[in-house]
């Protein structure tokens, strides 16, 4: 994995992270979080697989830019005005 990314992926939840929090508190932000690690790790899989059978090379599967993205994705529905 890029340092860039990663770095970004921190940066990001740790703005619009903490931000949702506030608005969802700790547990519901949690729970979301999670669940959103989980589903972005399957969706990853499952585009894996799907490549691997269409004779591409297989990589390893995490969630957590599906979660951050969902995060992003929270805010925005939830506070679409902010700044």
């Amino acid at each position: 994995y890029e340092p860039g990314h990663v770095l970004f992926n921190l940066l990001t939840l740790y703005f619009f992270g903490s931000a949702l929090e506030g608005l969802l508190g700790a547990r519901r932000f949690l729970v979301h979080y999670l669940v959103a690690l989980v589903l972005g790790g399957v969706v990853q899989a499952i585009l894996g697989f799907a490549s691997m059978a269409a004779g591409g090379a297989a990589h390893p599967t995490l969630g957590a830019s599906g979660a951050v993205m969902a995060v992003l994705v929270a805010m925005a529905t939830l506070q679409p005005n902010s700044q």
